[in-house]
């Protein structure tokens, strides 16, 4: 939302709230971007949950760059590591990390995390 400059997907401390792909454009003088944001990548417990988890693949295949957002104030976890190794099998993707919330922590909080981040990726193979 805040990239785009105006409200177009739900925010929500709630898991999955996002059912479909939702797409903004950001435009610029010398550029235009499309972002697109999916539902949240999980271990499914439900049919449901498959069937999000497919919309994730499904637009994976469709975009040019991965962003793959982990929070500043939270560490790496079990659903983190699921979702990397996800990520992981994909090779044609170029995929990114982007270190959310870093307005929420101090600068040895942040620095903490960006060395997780990085420790997963090289463990996985995608750093």
């Amino acid at each position: 939302n805040a990239l785009v400059g105006q409200k177009v997907a739900i925010t929500s401390n709630r898991p999955q709230t996002t059912r479909h792909t939702v797409r903004g454009i950001v435009h610029r003088p010398d550029a235009q971007l499309v972002l697109v944001d999916t539902p949240g990548q999980h271990k499914p417990r439900t049919l449901l949950g498959e069937r999000l988890n497919d919309v994730v693949r499904t637009t994976w295949a469709e975009v040019d760059v991965i962003g793959f957002c982990l929070p500043a104030d939270q560490k790496i976890g079990p659903g983190d590591r699921f979702i990397a190794k996800e990520l992981a099998g994909i090779k044609k993707t170029p995929k990114i990390a982007v270190v959310t919330k870093t307005d929420l922590v101090d600068s040895k909080a942040l620095a903490e995390q960006l060395i997780a981040v990085d420790q997963l990726g090289k463990e996985l193979g995608i750093a």
